[in-house]
């Protein structure tokens, strides 16, 4: 089954924070772009959340990805964890988060 590349909207709910007692923003410098999965089109599921918290390193690579909330539960999970795991940010301080929710329509 082709399931074709679909664009997203990706909203950014909360700047990077540091460790530090104040947030310091950060926005991605290269953002893997999030397909609609095959799972999602076989469920006869047509759209869809994910917030996403990434936790980031002094490097600005994403050493972690969780899903914080996502409707439908875990219909998209798995796409968002493997595209932002290769989203690179600004080197900066280490153990910094960055908030997203992607909205998924086909």
């Amino acid at each position: 089954m082709f399931v074709k590349r679909i664009s997203l909207s990706i909203f950014v709910l909360l700047a990077c924070w540091s460790g530090a007692a104040f947030a310091q923003q950060v926005a991605p410098l290269k953002r893997e772009p999030v397909e609609f999965p095959r799972e999602a089109v076989r469920a006869g599921v047509d759209s869809g959340t994910v917030k996403a918290r990434l936790a980031i390193d002094a490097a600005g690579n994403v050493t972690d990805v969780q899903i914080v909330d996502a409707n439908p539960p875990r219909i998209f999970d798995r796409t968002v964890r493997t595209s932002m795991a290769m989203w690179k940010f600004p080197p900066g301080d280490d153990k910094r988060s960055f908030e997203t929710v992607v909205e998924f329509k086909r």
